[in-house]
C-alpha cells in the first residue's frame, strides 16, 4: 500500500478560502495532515513526498461576501492598470493597493488626480497567493500552480517580457506586456516572492526558483549574472516559507532553521561599516530559540518570528530598524518585543509592523516622510479596530492592515485614501 505523502502543516489559503465559502481546487492538491519528523538534513535530495502547503492567512471573510473580501493585500507605490481592465479611467494610479480577494480575483484600489477608483484586473482570476516589492513589482500564483508578474522592472523577469525601468506597471506602454505574464516553464508553485527586481517562486516539494537581478547574489546561484530564466537553487534543503528584500532572500526550511542569501549577514562589526557583505549561494543562520513559524528581512536585517510569539533580530542595524532602540549590530539573533507576544509579523524595505496578542499595531524604521522617521523603537499604530490579522509594511510611505473579515485598512504620509491621516478603512 503506498504510504501518504508528508505534508508541512499550515493553515493554507485552500482552507481560508473554503472558510468563506469558496471551492478553490487546493483542497485535493495540499491536503492537510500533522507535521511529521522526516528525518531530512541540508545534505539530502527533496523529497518528492514532501507536499508544501501555500503560505497561511488567518483572514476568515465571515459575513464579508467573498466578492469584497479581501485575503491578502500588497501596497504598491506606482501603478498603472493593463488596457484591458475593467475601470473607468485609464489613467495611472500611484499609492495603491492591490488585494486578492477571496473569490480569487485581484483588484486595485489607489490614487488618481481625480480621487480613486477600484480596478478587476481580468487576466488574474483564480488566484491563491500575492506578493509584490511594495514599489511596482507584482507576483501571483494562480490555483493550477501558475506564476504570474506584472510591473516595472530593470532586470529580466521572464524571456518574453520586456524591460520597464521605472515606469509603473507595464500596462503604460500599450505592447505585447500591456497585462500581467505568465511565467513558462514553472509548475506546482505555491508560494512566489518579489524583492527590487528579482523573484522566488517555491513549489509543493520545497524547491526554490530564482530569476532577474543578481547583483548582490540575491539569485543564489553562485554568480553576479543576471537571468531571466527560473532557475533551482541548489544546496538547499526543502523549504516552507520564502521571503525576499530589496537585494536580499531568506528562507525558512521544514526544520526550522533560517537561510539567506544575497545582500548578506557580515561575520564581524567591523564589515558593517565597510563595503556591503553579499553572499552567492545560501548560508545556515545562527539558530534562533523556539519553533520558528515565518521570517522576514529589512534593509539587510533578518527577523524570525516563533510559535510562542517571540520576535528575533539579526544584522548590521546601522539604520536601527532591528527595533531595540539603537544602531547596534547584532551577528547573534536577539529578541525583541520581550514584553508581547506577537502573532503577525511583516517588514519591507525600511518598514516593519507587527501586531500582537493583545489586537495592538506597532510600527518601526526609517520611512522617510512618515510619522514614524528614523524610529528604532516599535510604536504603536492608534484608531485601528482590534480584529486585525495581518499587515503589510508597504514601501516607505504607506501601511496596509486587514481584519479578520478581510477588511482593509491603509495609512501614512502619501497613503492613497488619505495624505498623513490616521488609518482609514477601503472598500473593495
Amino acid at each position: 500500500m503506498p504510504s501518504l505523502p508528508r505534508t508541512l502543516q499550515t493553515f493554507g489559503l485552500a482552507t481560508l478560502l473554503t472558510a468563506c465559502g469558496a471551492k478553490t481546487g487546493l483542497e485535493d492538491r495540499f491536503p492537510s495532515a500533522p507535521l511529521g519528523d522526516a528525518g531530512l538534513t541540508d545534505t539530502q535530495p527533496t523529497d518528492p513526498d514532501v507536499i508544501i502547503q501555500t503560505p497561511p492567512s488567518p483572514v476568515m471573510c465571515g459575513s464579508t461576501a467573498r466578492e469584497h473580501c479581501v485575503v491578502q493585500a500588497v501596497s504598491t507605490y506606482t501603478a498603472t492598470v493593463p488596457s484591458t481592465a475593467t475601470s473607468d479611467t485609464s489613467a495611472p494610479f500611484y499609492s495603491s493597493v492591490c488585494a486578492l480577494m477571496a473569490d480569487g480575483h485581484v483588484k486595485i484600489r489607489g490614487h488618481r488626480i481625480n480621487g480613486t477608483a477600484i480596478t478587476t484586473v481580468p487576466e488574474l482570476h483564480d488566484i491563491v497567493y500575492a506578493d509584490g516589492n511594495n514599489e511596482s513589482l507584482l507576483a501571483f500564483v494562480g490555483r493550477d500552480g501558475s506564476v504570474w508578474v506584472w510591473g516595472h522592472n530593470e532586470a529580466p523577469l521572464g524571456p518574453n517580457i520586456p524591460l520597464h525601468p521605472r515606469t509603473g506597471m507595464t500596462g503604460i506602454h500599450g505592447d505585447a506586456a500591456d497585462r500581467p505574464s505568465r511565467i513558462d516553464g514553472l509548475m506546482n508553485i505555491v508560494q512566489i516572492v518579489a524583492g527590487r527586481y528579482h523573484l522566488l517562486a517555491l513549489d509543493k516539494g520545497g524547491n526554490v526558483y530564482a530569476w532577474g537581478e543578481n547583483t548582490s547574489g540575491q539569485l543564489g546561484n553562485g554568480t553576479r549574472l543576471e537571468s531571466d530564466n527560473p532557475t533551482r537553487i541548489e544546496g538547499l534543503p526543502p523549504i516552507q516559507i520564502l521571503r525576499a528584500g530589496w537585494t536580499e532572500s531568506v528562507a525558512l526550511d521544514r526544520q526550522g532553521r533560517v537561510w539567506t542569501w544575497g545582500q548578506g549577514l557580515p561575520t564581524t562589526p567591523e564589515q558593517c561599516m565597510s563595503a556591503s557583505v553579499t553572499n552567492d549561494r545560501p548560508i545556515l543562520n545562527p539558530e534562533i530559540p523556539g519553533s520558528v513559524r515565518d521570517v522576514h528581512t529589512m534593509g539587510g536585517d533578518y527577523f524570525a518570528l516563533n510559535s510562542a510569539g517571540q520576535l528575533y533580530a539579526w544584522g548590521c542595524n546601522q539604520s536601527g530598524w532591528i527595533g531595540d532602540g539603537n544602531r547596534t549590530a547584532h551577528l547573534s539573533p536577539i529578541q525583541i518585543f520581550s514584553g508581547a507576544r506577537i502573532t503577525f509579523f511583516n517588514a519591507y524595505y525600511t518598514s516593519a509592523l507587527a501586531l500582537s496578542s493583545s489586537h495592538q499595531v506597532f510600527e518601526w524604521g526609517d520611512m522617510e516622510s512618515s510619522r514614524t522617521t528614523g524610529q528604532t523603537r516599535p510604536t504603536l499604530v492608534p484608531d485601528l479596530p482590534d480584529n486585525i490579522v495581518s499587515l503589510d509594511a508597504g514601501y516607505i510611505n504607506h501601511r496596509v492592515a486587514i481584519t479578520r473579515d478581510g477588511i482593509v485598512y491603509v495609512w501614512g504620509d502619501a497613503a492613497s485614501f488619505g495624505e498623513g491621516r490616521p488609518p482609514t478603512r477601503v472598500e473593495f
